[in-house]
Order: structure tokens, then C-alpha cells, then sequence
């Protein structure tokens, strides 16, 4: 003890005499002078275990050890495993002080209260319990893995909290409304399968996420998910409802553009549904190089999806393209319905066309182009062209043969301003199928001699 030399020599004495009084010196029984007392050891099981200890397991210093005839330290507890055991509370808990895992499955509690004061808990799994109060789990901000499966769950507004959560199962519940995940922005794994979701927008949010499983889910419609898919960047393995498992959705819902390589895809799609069309009319197919573009005119506007690399691998090709009213198509009966427009290099190209409706352009370059059969429309573009909407044969000596044959269907060869000095070889016999001659915009009749 330190006396301050300011002190007068009265004040000294009295002070003096006090402390004499208490046991002299300096040292009397002042516990601030005594060490602290060790932590207590606690041994005795918490209340909601005691008979419980053969179903029940802890986890010290990363090992299993049994709760019968325990006499370890609670303090030291980091894990707790219950395997087929009923429980009414979980009494007494707050005496595992260390607790980060409890997995309390198939428990038959209805509210987990007592976990308030367990808040180093990262693991929650309550699994097949039928919670009716979700309170005290929104309050346990460090959890980074929660399973929540059928425990007869429905709002999920109070798990928007735990923004730690990396793994979240939400599967078999009674869900409609997952608007309170978008804020879960650290989730990696999301199970939502088994329930009742109508949409899932809010979910675009989640950037993080890796693995989501939606399958279950009667009242989804499989083009958000498509959507969902593309708005994360086809980088999620998303597990569908089997409705959804084939196809893939172009609608009025879809994103403005979008882009796939069925050859990088998880799931095997074999089917492209168009939706909200009128018909067959309303799709424009077109190819650019390898890759085949499909347009819908929707109510919201144009919508295209580009399949990379459709023509340098069939394996990699939808088999079917189902269209409203209309029904199931495959390719090349679509492609001969509809047409479809090709745009060729800027070199000298050598192009015949199918036997449906193509429409060619043939951009720069002194090209040969042969429509072949269908209504084909052909656009030369510049250079100096050789032209026909049926067929022509390149001799050895680079000369030009018309087919004597013919095609009952009307072709249209286009001319623009601009394009170079082009041949047309047709070979027509009726009035009803003679190839019609297209001038383009800026060239008007006293222009043509």
C-alpha cells in the first residue's frame, strides 16, 4: 500500500490504525491482493440431457465423447449431436458456454427459447421439428449453416437477419414468399425444394450462390427459373422442378437477350418453349457463323436467346421447339416454316441454301449465292454477285450453269444502293412462282434502265 506524501502526519496515523485494525500491514484479507479463483469445472449434465445420455453425444477438442457416466467440462463443449430423442425444452443449455454445433433433428420441440444466450453457435440443425416460433434462431447472428427442413415453416421474414448464413435448407415447408433471402447475400447453397414458391426474383441478389435446389415447387414457372439462371450468370447448378428439367422458356418475362452454350450446360435441355405469340410468324431464326439466334415478337417486346455454337455440333442441339397452339416442332421443320436469315463473310463466298425459306446476305465480296428451294430472299450486298433463288452449277471453268429445274415457290432477290454489278439466274415457268426483283430504299423507278 502507497500512502501520498501529501497526507499529514494525523491523517497518516489514523489511516495507519485502520488498517492495523484490519489485520496491520498492508496485507489484511483485501481480496483485490488474493489471484482470482479458477473457472469452475462444471460435470453435471444441463436438465434437458439427464436421461438422454445414450441417445446424445458432445464434441471436445474436436472428438466424440459419450455423455454416459461424462466427466468432462462443460466449458469445453463445442458440439452437440441428439439422435432419436423427444424433447420438451432444452432447459438448462446456456451451461455450454462454447457451443458452436447442435444438431437437435426430429426433437419434437416447438420453440427453441433457451438458445438465446448461445450465441457463439455457427451450426443450427433443428430439422423435422415442429417450430412455431422462429424468434430466438433470428437472434444467433454468428450462424453461417442452418437446416430448417419440414418444420412446418412459412414466413421467413425473421431470416433476414442472419446475414452470415452460408448454407440454408429450407426443403419440405409450407413456403410461398422467399422475398427474405435477398438480403442473405453470403449464402452458397440454398435448399428450397418441396415447397409452395411462385417466383423468385428477390433471388438474383444472392451472387455468392453456388448450388439451389427448387425441384418440388408445382407453382413456378420453369422461365423464372431460366431467368433466375441467366440474371446469376449461369454460374448457380440449380436443381428444377421435373416440369422444368428439358426445357428452356422464351416469353415476354425472358431477359431482352441472352446467350447459351448447351454444350456447358448441367442440365440436358431438348426443348425451347416460345410463348406469348401469335404463331410461327411472330419467330425470326437467324445464323451468324456457328451460332443460331432466335427472336419471339412478344407482348413486351423482342426477346432473343443465342445458341452458341447450334451448327458446329449437333449433339448440342435442342430437339424441339414447342410453339403455343401451334405444337411441337423440330428444327428443320421450323427453319422451312419460317426461314432462316444467314449473314456470310465479307470474302467471296460459294453459299447454297436448305429447302426451306432462307434469307441470305451476302455482305461484302463477290459471292455466289443459290437459294435452292423454299421462298428464299437473297441480299447480295456489295460486290459483284452471282444470284438465284434455285439452283446453279459452277463449271471447271468458273462459268455459270442454270438449272433447268424449278421451285414452286416465289423467291426475292434484293438490290440495294450501293451493291455492285450483279447476275440473276432464274428459271421459272409459271407467273405464280417467277422470282421477284427488290429495289431498296434510295433507288427509284428513274434510276432503272
Amino acid at each position: 500500500m502507497m500512502f501520498n506524501p501529501k497526507l499529514t502526519a494525523l491523517s497518516a496515523a489514523i489511516l495507519f490504525s485502520t488498517l492495523s485494525a484490519c489485520g496491520g500491514g498492508g496485507g489484511g484479507n483485501d481480496d483485490n491482493d488474493n489471484p482470482p479463483a479458477p473457472r469452475q469445472q462444471l460435470t453435471a449434465l444441463p436438465a434437458f440431457l439427464q436421461g438422454n445420455e445414450a441417445n446424445c453425444s458432445f464434441v471436445e477438442s474436436g472428438n466424440d465423447v459419450s455423455l454416459e457416466a461424462y466427466s468432462g467440462n462443460l466449458n469445453n463443449v463445442t458440439g452437440l449431436t441428439c439422435n432419436g430423442v423427444t424433447l420438451s425444452d432444452l432447459n438448462e443449455i446456456s451451461l455450454l458456454t462454447a457451443l458452436e454445433t447442435l444438431n437437435l433433428e426430429d426433437a419434437g420441440l416447438t420453440n427453441v427459447n433457451e438458445l438465446l444466450n448461445n450465441s457463439t453457435l455457427s451450426e443450427l440443425d433443428l430439422s423435422g421439428n415442429p417450430l412455431t416460433d422462429l424468434a430466438t434462431i433470428a437472434s444467433l447472428l454468428n450462424l453461417t449453416a442452418l437446416d430448417l427442413d419440414n418444420t412446418g415453416l412459412s414466413d421467413l421474414t425473421l431470416l433476414q437477419s442472419l446475414t452470415a448464413l452460408q448454407q440454408l435448407n429450407l426443403a419440405d415447408n409450407d413456403i410461398s414468399n422467399v422475398t427474405a433471402l435477398g438480403n442473405l447475400m453470403a449464402l452458397t447453397s440454398l435448399d428450397l425444394s418441396g415447397n409452395s414458391i411462385t417466383e423468385l426474383t428477390s433471388l438474383g441478389a444472392l451472387t455468392n450462390l453456388q448450388t439451389l435446389d427448387v425441384s418440388g415447387n408445382n407453382s413456378l414457372a420453369c422461365a423464372d427459373i431460366n431467368n433466375l439462371d441467366n440474371t446469376l450468370g449461369g454460374a448457380v447448378e440449380i436443381t428444377v422442378p421435373s416440369d422444368c428439367t428439358t426445357a428452356l422458356y422464351l416469353d415476354n418475362t425472358s431477359d431482352a437477350s441472352q446467350t447459351l452454350d448447351l454444350s456447358m450446360q448441367a442440365i440436358a435441355f431438348d426443348r425451347l418453349v416460345i410463348g406469348d405469340i401469335q404463331g410461327r410468324d411472330d419467330i425470326v431464326l437467324f445464323q451468324s457463323g456457328n451460332d443460331l439466334r432466335v427472336t419471339a415478337n412478344t407482348s413486351a417486346g423482342e426477346k432473343q436467346i443465342t445458341f452458341s455454337n447450334w451448327f458446329s455440333d449437333e449433339a448440342y442441339q435442342l430437339g424441339e421447339f414447342e410453339i403455343g397452339s401451334e405444337g411441337v416442332s423440330r428444327f428443320d421443320d421450323l427453319r422451312a416454316a419460317v426461314g432462316l436469315g444467314l449473314a456470310l463473310t465479307d470474302q467471296d463466298d460459294t453459299y447454297s441454301g436448305s429447302n426451306g425459306n432462307d434469307i441470305i446476305y451476302g455482305l461484302d465480296g463477290n459471292d455466289i449465292i443459290a437459294g435452292e428451294r423454299g421462298a428464299d430472299v437473297i441480299v447480295g450486298g456489295s460486290g459483284s454477285d452471282i444470284l438465284s433463288g434455285h439452283k446453279i452449277t459452277i463449271d471447271d471453268d468458273s462459268s455459270v450453269t442454270r438449272s433447268v429445274s424449278y421451285d414452286s415457290d416465289q423467291d426475292t432477290i434484293v438490290f440495294n444502293l450501293g451493291d455492285g454489278n450483279d447476275i440473276i439466274y432464274e428459271y421459272e415457268v409459271t407467273l405464280s412462282n417467277r422470282a421477284l426483283l427488290q429495289f431498296g430504299t434510295g433507288i427509284a423507278p428513274a434510276d432503272i434502265t
